[in-house]
């Protein structure tokens, strides 16, 4: 009798029959040939044949039969063959089996619908039809039955978001394939900015105006309040206490602190303001997007800006009018990187109406502000990163005076000077 789990036999009797017995078992217990065959395949898939003849053969590999006596398969992808080990009658039997099931189908093709979950049906057509490309180059030198065969087709539904996808078994299991590798949901990502212009904008204006019955007076527009402007509203002054319209005019329109005096023939008007302004939030926007898609943020308003203007035979005017958007853009793309690391292109834009146009260009139209910031950073998720900031700082100062020749030191009490530092960063 046989011991199966560790392959020995038992054997009892007189001693001269277990000798011939013996015998026989060492001729018969011999390696056999073990040679490999290499079975290419015509029409059907290697990886496929393995599978179905492993199936196939599995009870047989879990009988009474010695494990050296069953064949091995392993597929070549490729070479598209299989490769069979084992004992010679083992190999027939298989080879035989794997040459019945390399058939050339009745079908050349078939067809299948893919429903798609997250991706998108016209987007990976382009993706498939190139794989598709170059599985057919490969096959430029197949048999026409076979090339026929690796036909394909890939058409997108818009309407069910879904692929229709004509072709050979074997190249629709690889289409399958890459359509679940890339049928998957993407991350999102939450961009949250502030864009600010910081200012630290200074501004003093200091003046004294003096007046004189007999000799006239020192006037300085750009103080805020003429010294004339005061007089006239001064001698029009109620009898009653009550201030009349010329003074009540002249003093709406000032900022700042006005003090002044009367004595005999003598006036004068002292004016001061000091103005100080620090920052400005312009916006703080917040975008979700998916992962390398890009999103845009754009709050404005569209400004009219004359391009043409010409006058017809009946002195008509005809204007052309253009217009230029304005405000705050923000574009973003993210890309997750490994670990918690975003990748982010960055495109910012500030435009603005300038608040006044200098007179050589005030009828050629508006001019515009613009400050714009291109750029690309790595920032780890839930940390802060500043993009980019520009530091102007712009400086007037005006001094408007009359010089008293032969009076000393006259030019510094009948002076009205403007100072003004506007340093930003936005």
């Amino acid at each position: 009798m046989h011991y199966e789990p560790s392959n020995v036999l038992l054997m009892t009797g007189r001693a001269a029959v277990i000798k011939r017995l013996m015998a026989i078992v060492e001729r018969v217990d011999k390696v056999g040939d073990r040679s490999v065959v290499t079975v290419p395949l015509a029409y059907a898939s290697a990886a496929e044949v393995v599978k179905l003849v492993t199936e196939l053969t599995k009870d047989a590999s879990k009988s009474a039969m010695p494990s050296l006596m069953v064949a091995n398969l392993v597929a070549d992808e490729r070479t598209n063959s299989v490769l069979v080990s084992g004992e010679p009658n083992s190999r027939q039997r298989i080879i035989a089996m794997i040459k019945q099931l390399d058939r050339e189908q009745a079908v050349q093709g078939n067809t299948k619908v893919i429903y798609l979950k997250y991706a998108k049906a016209t987007d990976l057509v382009e993706v498939l039809t190139g794989v598709s490309t170059s599985i057919q180059s490969e096959q430029q030198n197949a048999k026409p039955a076979e090339a026929l065969r690796k036909d394909i087709t890939i058409k997108a539904h818009e309407q069910t978001n879904s692929l229709i996808l004509t072709a050979a078994p074997d190249v629709m299991r690889d289409l399958e394939k890459v359509i679940t590798q890339l049928d998957i949901r993407r991350a999102q990502v939450l961009v949250e900015a502030i864009i600010a212009e910081v200012q630290d904008a200074d501004g003093l204006n200091l003046g004294i105006q003096w007046a004189n019955k007999n000799a006239g007076v020192t006037q300085f527009t750009n103080t805020g309040l003429p010294i004339t402007t005061a007089i006239a509203g001064a001698n029009q002054y109620n009898q009653d206490g009550t201030v009349n319209s010329t003074l009540a005019s002249a003093l709406s329109s000032f900022n700042g602190i006005a003090a002044g005096f009367y004595q005999g023939n003598w006036a004068m008007l002292l004016t001061a303001l000091s103005s100080s302004s620090k920052n400005d939030i312009l916006a703080t926007p917040s975008i979700v997007t998916l992962d390398n898609m890009e999103a845009t943020f754009n709050v404005g308003q569209e400004v009219p800006v004359l391009s043409g203007s010409q006058t017809t035979s009946g002195d008509n005017i005809f204007n052309t009018v253009e217009r230029k958007t304005v405000g705050i853009k923000l574009k973003v793309k993210p890309q997750i990187n490994e670990g918690d690391s975003v990748l982010l292109e960055i495109e910012q834009e500030v435009s603005s109406v300038a608040d006044a146009a200098s007179s050589s260009s005030a009828n050629l139209g508006a001019t515009f502000n613009t400050r714009t910031v291109n750029n690309a950073v790595l920032v780890g998720s839930g940390e802060t990163v500043v993009v980019g900031a520009c530091w102007i700082k712009p400086s007037a100062t005006a001094r408007t005076r009359f010089r008293c020749w032969g009076i000393s030191r006259c030019w510094a009490i009948c002076s009205a000077p403007t100072a003004n530092r506007f340093p930003s960063a936005t």
